[in-house]
């Protein structure tokens, strides 16, 4: 796990794309008195992956106020492996 303000300060020069969303997120972070990221494998977040990577294809964003049906069996083999 890393602080997000010590992560987001190490972005400052960068030229990526991601750029602008750092930047927002630092602009963001602000907010708050305190903030942190955390890594988790895909590979223990299944269902979150399963749901990111077509929407991340289009670059559109998508809310799910109930569980998507598609995502069942993820959820309950992650639900049995935990």
């Amino acid at each position: 796990m890393f602080t997000g303000r010590a992560a987001m300060g190490q972005a400052g020069g960068s030229r990526s794309i991601i750029d602008p969303v750092l930047r927002q997120i630092n602009d963001l972070s602000l907010t708050f008195q305190e903030f942190s990221f955390s890594f988790v494998s895909r590979n223990c977040n299944k269902v979150a992956h399963f749901l990111a990577k077509p929407v991340s294809a289009s670059h559109d964003s998508e809310t799910w106020h109930v569980t998507p049906t598609c995502v069942y069996d993820l959820i309950m083999l992650e639900a049995l492996a935990g």
